[in-house]
């Protein structure tokens, strides 16, 4: 009988967990998130390991802005991991570079299609459990990039700052321009 090879191991990204395991309160930053022969798994230095098993999966969602819109060095997203759990399903949520995430999403998916568990695709996150609330702390919103203020957007921004002071140049020349045109 001839094995399937499989790619599952070696596959490690960078990730920081927001919320989603029962058992464990988050956020937990600084760890790694890694493709496993039995599935994903979550380390952190100084906090337990999270685990999910790969024929636990049912859905799979990568979110974040495409680094293609606007390049940045590193592009942050949401990877959401729905798995059964005690005849339920939870939904884990990690925050990852939006690229790390779309390759971890494609090598499950052929590690699923490779091991006979399941069709691939998985399906979004959202088709299994609808809209997923934002977290009800705002420590796990500001941990993923995105402003903790429920989405309102900070005036003292360092590009809101430097574009006033550019204006503020800008209405100061014209005012020294027009008082030595006078006089």
């Amino acid at each position: 009988m001839a094995g399937t090879r499989t790619e599952a191991s070696g596959l490690s990204v960078r990730a920081d967990y927001l919320r989603g395991d029962p058992s464990q309160d988050g956020p937990i930053t600084r760890g790694r998130l890694e493709l496993e022969p039995a599935g994903l798994r979550f380390s952190a230095p100084g906090a337990p390991d999270l685990r999910i098993a790969l024929a636990d999966m049912e859905g799979l969602t990568v979110s974040g802005r495409s680094p293609y819109e606007h390049p940045r060095r590193a592009v942050r997203g949401t990877m959401f991991v729905a798995a059964r759990c005690n005849g339920t399903v939870d939904v884990w949520e990690f925050a990852l570079e939006r690229e790390a995430g779309a390759t971890l999403r494609d090598r499950i998916n052929r590690e699923l299609h490779a091991r006979r568990l399941r069709r691939p695709p998985l399906p979004f996150v959202e088709q299994l459990v609808g809209p997923i609330a934002a977290p009800e702390d705002a420590a796990g919103a500001a941990t993923n990039g995105h402003p903790a203020t429920g989405g309102e957007r900070s005036l003292l921004r360092p590009r809101v700052v430097l574009l006033a002071l550019a204006l503020a140049a800008v209405v100061a020349a014209e005012i020294v321009i027009a008082v030595n045109l006078i006089s």
